[in-house]
C-alpha cells in the first residue's frame, strides 16, 4: 500500500558550527515492502500516531508515540506500519558542503548504532511547530522552518547524549594539526612519485585512519590531497619556467608525459599545453632552448 505524503520541505540549517540540508516529510499509512539504502544521509523516524516496525541492519525495532527511529548513511531500512492510523514525519539529514562533513560522520560515529530513542517535550514542540507552518503556509514560513531547524537538530543531539561541542572541537583541533603536518611531508616531497600509504605511514595512522580524519575536515581523501598540490605545483612551473612537458613530468615523478597530461587534464579539463598558453607571461618564447632551474617559492 503506497503511503499518503501530506507535506514537504527542505531547508538549510547552518549555525557556526555546521551547516546541513534538512528534508522534512510527513506522511500517513502505507507499507514499505522493500528495504531502501541511505546513501549519504541520515533519517529520523518521528511517530505522530499508530504504531509501525522498523527494520534495520542491526534487527527489528517497535515504532510508536514517543520514540523516535534513527538510521545512519549506508544502512538498510524498512518500515511497516501495523496500525491504520499511523503517521509519522521523515527527516532526513544531507551534507551540504565540507562544513557538514564534521558533524554529520560525528553522528554516524557516535549515535548510529543505536536506533530507538525517548521523545523530549522540546523535540515534540519543534516537530509540532514545523508541522504546523508546512500545514498551513503562512507568510515566510520557509524562514520560520529554518530558525527552527537548528533548536530541532540541537534537542536531537541532546536525546542522542551526542556530546557535540566537546568533541567538535576536540576532533577540529587535532585534525588541523595532523592535516598541517601532512601538507608539509607532502610538499617536501612533491618532485618524487609518492603514494597515499606512504603518506599514512609517515603520520604513524593506517590509511584508512587517514583518510577519515580528512574526510571529516575536508571533503577528501589523502589522494586527493596529494594530487591536489601536485596540480597546484605543475600549475607553477607551467606559468613561470620554460621546461618542456617531458621535463615537467619527469620533475614531478610522473612515469611518462602521457600520464601527466592525462592527470593534469582530469583535474582541470584542459591539457597542459592549454593552460600555459591561457596564462603564459609576456616576456615568455616557448621556442627558446633556454631552460632555467625552477625553485618554488617557499
Amino acid at each position: 500500500m503506497d503511503y499518503n505524503e501530506i507535506s514537504k520541505i527542505t531547508v538549510i540549517a547552518s549555525s557556526p558550527q555546521f551547516d546541513l540540508r534538512v528534508g522534512m516529510t510527513v506522511s500517513e499509512g502505507g507499507t514499505t515492502s522493500q528495504y531502501y539504502k541511505h546513501f549519504d544521509l541520515h533519517k529520523i523516524y518521528y511517530v505522530c500516531e499508530g504504531e509501525a516496525t522498523l527494520e534495520t541492519d542491526d534487527g527489528s525495532f517497535k515504532l510508536k508515540k514517543g520514540v523516535l527511529g534513527f538510521v545512519g548513511y549506508n544502512r538498510t531500512s524498512r518500515l511497516i506500519n501495523v496500525s491504520d492510523d499511523f503517521k509519522r514525519v521523515v527527516i532526513c539529514l544531507y551534507r551540504v558542503n565540507k562544513n557538514s562533513n564534521m558533524i554529520f560522520n560525528l553522528i554516524d560515529k557516535e549515535i548510529a548504532d543505536k536506533n530507538i530513542y525517548p521523545v523530549s517535550k522540546n523535540f515534540q514542540n519543534c516537530i509540532e511547530y514545523i508541522m504546523d507552518y508546512m500545514k498551513n503556509e503562512y507568510d515566510n514560513y520557509i524562514p520560520a522552518i529554518e530558525y527552527m531547524a537548528i533548536p530541532l537538530l540541537y534537542e536531537f543531539f541532546n536525546i542522542t547524549k551526542l556530546k557535540f561541542n566537546f568533541s567538535y572541537k576536540n576532533i577540529e583541533k587535532e585534525s588541523d594539526d595532523r592535516k598541517v603536518k601532512m601538507e608539509k611531508y607532502i610538499y617536501k616531497n612533491i618532485y618524487r612519485k609518492i603514494s597515499a600509504e606512504e603518506v599514512a605511514k609517515y603520520m604513524n595512522m593506517s590509511l584508512r585512519q587517514l583518510n577519515r580524519i580528512l574526510n571529516n575536515t575536508c571533503g577528501w581523501t589523502v589522494k586527493h590531497q596529494i594530487d591536489g598540490m601536485k596540480y597546484n605545483e605543475a600549475k607553477k612551473i607551467l606559468v613561470n619556467t620554460k621546461l618542456n612537458l617531458v621535463e615537467i613530468s619527469s620533475k614531478l615523478g610522473f612515469s611518462s608525459e602521457h600520464s601527466f597530461i592525462t592527470f593534469f587534464k582530469r583535474m582541470s579539463g584542459i591539457t597542459p599545453k592549454n593552460y600555459r598558453e591561457n596564462h603564459m607571461k609576456p616576456d615568455f618564447d616557448l621556442s627558446s632552448t633556454e631552460r632555467r632551474k625552477y625553485v618554488p617559492k617557499e
